[in-house]
């Protein structure tokens, strides 16, 4: 990812967290973080990936979110790593 690139990606990633903690525009917010998390942003996939287990922004789906989470979980994202964690422990 080029630098102008990553610097777009962040411009989108911090609206979009504007949008979802203001409460307005959820489907554009996770609109915009998916293509964070796309464009390979690591917060972004994390953040794509809770927003699919949530159902905000987007409907529900635990398949895709668990997709997200382990993408940024396999790059080190330790929030990521600990959500994964969370569910196999649940499943156990």
């Amino acid at each position: 990812m080029s630098d102008d690139q990553a610097h777009r990606a962040a411009g989108s990633l911090q609206s979009a967290l504007e949008m979802l903690f203001s409460g307005t525009h959820d489907q554009e917010a996770f609109t915009r973080l998916l293509a964070a998390a796309e464009s390979g942003d690591l917060q972004g996939q994390y953040l794509a990936g809770m927003l699919y287990a949530l159902g905000k922004g987007t409907e529900k789906d635990l398949g895709k979110s668990l997709q997200w989470l382990t993408r940024a979980a396999e790059q080190g994202h330790p929030d990521a790593q600990y959500e994964l964690s969370q569910r196999r422990a649940s499943t156990n």
